[in-house]
């Protein structure tokens, strides 16, 4: 007996503990957390400030209130430097937010939760609502910002709120859950929004449960996480226009330190995508989307950005299937950016946007030399001389050939040492540039392709057949060509020469005159 009143006693003590130390942790995480985000907007978005404002912790459960606070001038100055301060945009957008949005949280503490069976965490942070509730809510805390009669206000949005309950088939649960566990700074979070179905006269569109659940680290802004959306419809007057199915969406921020400086994966895949497919005369295909970048290494500041895509073609229409040439089935193409020094990057893609919205459309002028130098040199540095490197690779499988690869890989290498490139193209003089060209830029070039693909096109590559700027080996078109120090070499052979007629005009014709 005295064992188990120990063993109670123990475990109340326990309990009370961990209790008391959810409370502590909690709050010192948010606050950590606030401060993060505040960094991050003072990088990118000076003028938008989170704040804590209160935080009343009980014994079990605590309630916190935040600020949203939004500085529209320091906004705008930031993200479009050139826009007239008198603009009544800005004058419309400062009215409603005046005053700080605030958010009010429940959190409930541990050690331990019943909701979904037996759970052990720290703390628990619930949000659920409806989506016609949400917009209300919004709206209420939007509309007194707002001069004007407030009780029309209101019944204009009683009405919307109606005329969206009835658009709606069903109402939307929204319901997202985050747990802090004991001992750690990541926060796991998950969620859904339920069917949304829209239907209003001759248009449906209906978007599947969408779901969440990442993790993220409450101290840097890094972590992962995926959306997944079964399918999303679209029908007008009964014929379905576009359908996607089994889209997912997924990030991994490895390193996050402003809008410009990113570094991460990024993937989008889509199982299968139809469009107008309603009538037996529409395209399906499978689209695959996936993001890198990343540091070369976490001491150096260049960094390496890779886009891979690849789209398979599932389904054509028939009337395509009747054309006489071969037809892709899957095309992969991947984009890779390496040697790029970050900070000087990010500096100088301020500065391009800030030149951006100093320009008038309808009055554009010469731009300053002294801003074009100032841009070429930031790229200068951006792209370091023999590190950055511009790669394209393509693969292509066809209808016909599916197990044939046509392939193509192209590479731009960078070696401008100055600005002057920029400068010389906004003076007009483009010859000049096009020199600077010939002298500072690689170029290496790789090309593939089946002879059947090319087949109806053979009587127009003679000509390069015959200059051997093509070979035809092993039934396909190949060509290898380099590109270095005002040298053309194609196939092993010096084509300057060749290139020189082609691109040159011919020499005027010497005319005597009578006497």
């Amino acid at each position: 007996m005295k064992k188990i009143l120990s063993f109670i006693i123990a475990l109340l003590i326990v309990w009370v503990g961990s209790l008391l130390y959810a409370g502590h942790q909690t709050e010192k995480l948010i606050s950590q957390y606030v401060n993060q985000i505040n960094q991050f907007y003072q990088q990118s978005y000076p003028g938008v400030e989170l704040e804590l404002k209160k935080f009343d912790s009980n014994f079990f459960d605590a309630k916190a209130q935040y600020a949203i606070k939004i500085n529209i001038r320091k906004l705008t100055d930031k993200l479009s430097p050139g826009l007239d301060k008198d603009d009544d945009f800005v004058g419309f957008l400062e009215d409603a937010f005046k005053t700080p949005i605030v958010i009010n949280q429940d959190i409930q503490y541990g050690p331990v939760f019943f909701d979904e069976g037996l759970e052990f965490a720290m703390a628990k942070i619930s949000f659920q609502s409806t989506l016609s509730n949400l917009v209300k809510t919004m709206a209420k805390e939007l509309l007194p910002r707002f001069e004007g009669d407030q009780q029309k206000n209101k019944e204009q949005l009683d009405v919307f709120i109606s005329g969206l309950n009835q658009a709606l088939e069903k109402e939307v649960a929204i319901n997202f859950e985050s747990v802090l566990p004991f001992f750690s700074n990541k926060m796991h979070t998950s969620g859904a929004i339920g069917e949304i179905s829209v239907n209003e006269g001759d248009t449906l569109l209906t978007i599947g449960k969408i779901t969440f659940n990442g993790v993220g680290n409450m101290q840097d802004l890094t972590g992962y996480g995926n959306f997944n959306i079964p399918n999303i419809i679209f029908k007008h007057k009964n014929l379905q226009i576009f359908e996607m199915q089994e889209l997912s969406i997924s990030y991994n921020v490895n390193e996050f330190i402003d809008a410009f400086n990113y570094f991460g994966d990024l993937k989008f895949d889509a199982q299968k995508v139809n469009i107008g497919s309603s009538a037996g005369e529409g395209i399906s295909l499978a689209v695959a989307f996936n993001l890198k970048s990343s540091r070369n290494n976490k001491l150096s500041d260049l960094s390496d950005v890779e886009i891979n895509t690849t789209v398979k073609l599932l389904k054509y229409p028939e009337q395509v299937k009747a054309m006489p040439f071969d037809l892709p089935e899957t095309v992969s193409a991947s984009w890779s950016l390496k040697g790029v020094n970050n900070t000087n990057f990010a500096d100088t893609m301020q500065k391009f946007q800030q030149y951006l919205s100093t320009i008038d459309a309808d009055n554009p002028k010469k731009t300053p030399i002294h801003v074009i130098n100032d841009i070429a040199a930031g790229l200068d540095k951006s792209f370091v001389k023999q590190v950055t490197s511009f790669n394209i690779d393509l693969d292509i499988t066809t209808v016909k050939q599916p197990k044939i690869n046509n392939t193509l890989n192209f590479q731009l290498i960078y070696d401008f040492d100055k600005g002057d490139l920029l400068a010389m193209i906004n003076n007009g003089d483009l010859k000049k540039a096009g020199e600077f060209i010939k002298d500072k830029i690689i170029v290496n070039l790789k090309a593939k392709v089946s002879a059947k693909i090319l087949e109806t096109f053979k009587p127009m590559l003679q000509a390069q057949i015959q200059q051997g700027m093509v070979i035809e080996k092993n039934g396909f078109y190949q060509t290898s060509a380099n590109y270095q120090n005002k040298k053309l070499m194609v196939n092993g052979k010096d084509m300057s020469a060749i290139v020189q007629q082609l691109i040159s005009p011919p020499s005027p014709v010497p005319t005597i005159k009578a006497r």
